[in-house]
């Protein structure tokens, strides 16, 4: 049976990142990465037939679809908790390409240099609340940037823009650049995710 190459292909809410062992019937497994920052493995013939679009967090918007016809309370209050579940995620801020590792790379060394990551609010949840800013005076920097993790670019004051991501986004992008940043920055990272984490 010939090997069907997924590496750096996007499924859903998957980015594949590499070939792992095969199971038990001898079918290709692949390791994905999701937008929500979770690794999953998937076998390659549910990727390519959309039967495994993300890491199980965005099971909830298939639910939404389905109940949406639902008249009973019961099914109401079940969308109205996937909702509130779902809300975080803004696909006006979604990531239109896929990021490779030199662009993986490249966007943890304008965050070792132009970075920032702190926590807005008073949740106690512990990726609630994130923020990552990168700011910068050329903007083609950003538009690669929102291109390829998604967020929003806001202008500051001095003529500086701002590439900016919350919530699931900026733990995404957070544990994608993690283990290419330097020992100083992990620190403040962990910092902002928990004042206690940081040692």
């Amino acid at each position: 049976m010939r090997l069907i190459q997924l590496q750096n292909q996007r499924f859903g809410s998957l980015v594949v990142v590499e070939r792992t062992d095969s199971n038990r019937r001898g079918y290709a497994r692949w390791l994905c990465i999701c937008d929500c920052g979770n690794r999953t493995v998937a076998l390659g013939d549910n990727l390519r037939h959309g039967r495994t679009r993300s890491c199980g967090c965005g099971r909830g918007k298939n639910i939404l679809a389905e109940t949406s016809d639902a008249r009973s309370w019961r099914m109401r209050g079940l969308k109205a908790s996937i909702i509130a579940q779902a809300r975080y995620i803004n696909p006006r801020t979604a990531p239109t390409s896929t990021p490779s590792l030199m662009d993986i790379a490249w966007a943890a060394g304008l965050y070792e240099g132009e970075g920032s990551c702190c926590r807005a609010g008073k949740s106690t949840a512990r990726w609630s609340g994130l923020m990552v800013r990168i700011s910068q005076k050329d903007t083609e920097c950003l538009l690669k940037l929102q291109r390829l993790f998604g967020g929003t670019i806001g202008s500051e004051t001095g003529g500086a823009c701002s590439w900016g991501l919350c919530g699931v986004r900026a733990r995404g992008f957070i544990l994608t650049i993690y283990t290419l940043l330097t020992q100083r920055r992990r620190k403040q990272i962990r910092f902002a995710i928990d004042p206690t984490l940081a040692y």
